[in-house]
């Protein structure tokens, strides 16, 4: 309450600054709504000494057949707020604040000077479903050393209310729509509700948790839904709505706050969207800071979600999982309601819901599509869920949903080359498969694996280790390569062989004994070879040695020819070989020379 003084030497002049109320969350289904909390005034701020509890209580009585399903917290006083409180002895931190300032005009001093008051919000649907049906008590709520400056226009107060969201199977299907803010009325406000669909305005009513209103001031003060003055006489007569009472436990003496609950059956009509709240007060300051609508909607509300399955690199087809549901509702949506896919602008494809959705339900449906080479590959999906509007619902503006990604093109491409690898013996070989990655020169990102197989390639799986040489063991093996980035892969192959190659020949022998070079071993030649002959000469030309596959190791002596002195130890200095591999891929014979040393 605040006075205004018409005097010949001082006056007030008040005005506020506020925060518009507007939707906090919707619940539809068989829910009702109550209040219970309590103030913190001993007294109307108008009489009496001007002092204020820290803590006061409130019973919570709900039937045994009703569910708790969400619980607001709600506490506000003079000055900037005290943030932290206790409810049962658990701390509550404000989760969401509110504030609103009056401004005063001294004509005395001829200043302006400001009285700021505050609200705090806090979910405690977890605390008060555990404790249930208990009496509440409210504290630590300390605003002692703020009201003294507020004694003076008789605007100090402070009080918490719990709103109690509940549902019972009994009950008719409603929407309830909470709302909060703070706004000021010194004179008058206007508060639109919205996000309203009515279908029947029987047992609709609308409930308030309201700060800092009088019994005792009743000055052009009025409450009125779409036009029409609301009371709930006697407890809330039509010229002081806002007057410390509880609608729900029949007391007067909640001071300075309302808990107020008032039929608006005649009030609204059906087909309402929004309803308009009107206050005015000619004298009585008083902030409105939650309001909360039960109507009878029982429509069902459609809403279409989309999420595509991981692209194919490549393809032009996608597969997308679209989920429609039926979740802010009070009745089922109806089977065979349309939805449209829109891409780019230009409408693809209609799919009807294969079963009726209860309340809070939810249908997947996955369908595949082609997608038309002239939409590029920058993809944005549309979806519209009844976009007819054939479905009567209780909000159709949150029907459509887009989604958008692009088409992965595969632009991956390496060419492998045919190889070969020597005759290690046997058809054996060994060949280094790094050879090929370096080739192609990879990007940064890009892999290049190997595979024995097509498929292995395909499925990524059996990866040949590259990092070691790669033991072939058929004369001709097909390897497949996989080259990959991010989620695109190509493949490509490669015909790998095992040939016969023409030896290398160690040309210096020093047949000493001490282990190192003291024969020539042409055992790696006769293993690939195996007809292969051998003649030495000496640089007269004198044959002086005679090998092949059964007699393949020169130690410096001599087999052929006239024999030195001493069994055929031959004297040191060159010699000249003569190899016939007797291969028809190396018809001609292999030349060269030997350096014997007798060092």
């Amino acid at each position: 309450m605040r006075f205004l003084f018409t005097l010949s030497i001082f006056l007030i002049f008040a005005f506020a600054k506020a925060q518009d109320i507007s939707l906090l969350e919707q619940f539809n289904g068989r829910y009702d709504f109550t209040l219970i909390g309590n103030t913190l005034n001993s007294d109307e701020n108008t009489f009496g000494e001007c002092v204020i509890l820290t803590q006061s209580s409130a019973t919570l009585q709900l039937n045994p057949e009703d569910e708790i399903e969400k619980v607001f917290l709600y506490w506000a006083g003079s000055g900037t707020g005290d943030l932290e409180v206790q409810l049962n002895g658990n701390t509550i931190a404000a989760e969401r604040t509110f504030a609103t300032i009056m401004e005063e005009y001294d004509f005395w001093q001829g200043v302006y000077f400001q009285l700021p008051f505050f609200s705090a919000y806090a979910d405690v649907t977890s605390l008060v479903k555990s404790q249930g049906n208990t009496n509440y008590t409210l504290s630590d709520l300390d605003l002692t050393n703020v009201i003294p400056y507020y004694c003076f226009n008789s605007t100090n107060f402070g009080g918490w209310a719990l709103l109690v969201v509940y549902k019972n199977e009994n009950f008719p299907l409603y929407q309830l729509n909470v709302y909060d803010g703070l706004q000021m009325v010194p004179e008058s406000i206007s508060i639109n509700l919205d996000n309203l669909n009515v279908i029947d305005n029987q047992n609709a009513r609308i409930g308030f948790i309201a700060w800092e209103g009088d019994q005792g001031i009743a000055v052009n003060e009025t409450l009125r839904i779409n036009g029409n003055i609301l009371s709930n006489p006697p407890l809330n007569p039509t010229t002081n709505a806002f007057n410390g009472t509880n609608s729900i436990t029949g007391s007067s003496t909640l001071y300075n706050m309302d808990l107020d609950i008032y039929p608006i059956e005649n009030n609204i009509a059906i087909g309402d969207t929004q309803a308009r709240i009107e206050l005015t007060s000619g004298q009585d300051v008083i902030m409105v800071n939650t309001v909360i609508t039960r109507l009878n909607s029982q429509l069902p509300d459609a809403t279409v979600a989309a999420i595509n399955h991981l692209p194919v690199c490549g393809s032009r087809t996608v597969d997308l999982n679209i989920t429609t549901s039926n979740l802010n509702s009070t009745a089922i949506l109806p089977q065979n309601t349309p939805v449209l896919i829109r891409l780019n602008g230009e409408d693809i494809h209609t799919f009807l819901t294969s079963e009726e959705l209860a309340i809070g339900a939810s249908l997947t449906q996955q369908i595949e599509l082609n997608i038309d080479e002239k939409f590029g590959t920058s993809l944005t999906f549309q979806f519209v869920v009844d976009p007819a509007n054939i479905v009567p619902e209780i909000n159709d503006s949150n029907n459509e949903n887009t989604l958008s990604f692009d088409l992965v093109e595969n632009k991956l491409s390496f060419t492998l080359y045919d190889d070969y690898t020597c005759n290690r013996g046997g058809f054996n070989g060994i060949y280094e498969l790094d050879k090929q990655t370096q080739a192609n020169n990879p990007n940064p990102g890009q892999t290049i694996t190997y595979h024995e197989s097509l498929q292995e390639a395909i499925n990524n799986s059996n990866a040949i280790d590259s990092s070691t040489p790669f033991s072939l063991t058929e004369k001709n093996k097909i390897i497949y390569g996989r080259i990959e980035q991010h989620d695109c892969f190509n493949t490509s192959s490669f015909l790998l062989s095992i040939i016969n190659c023409p030896p290398v020949i160690r040309n210096f022998i020093t047949p000493n004994n001490d282990g190192y070079n003291d024969v020539i071993d042409f055992n790696e030649i006769k293993n690939v070879f195996p007809n292969m002959e051998i003649e030495i000469y000496s640089r007269w030309g004198q044959l002086v040695w005679k090998g092949n596959h059964d007699f393949s190791v020169w130690n410096g002596f001599a087999n052929q020819g006239a024999l030195p002195t001493g069994g055929g130890d031959l004297p040191g200095g060159t010699y000249f070989y003569v190899i016939n591999l007797n291969d028809e891929n190396h018809p001609e014979a292999m030349k060269g020379y030997l350096y014997l040393s007798k060092d």
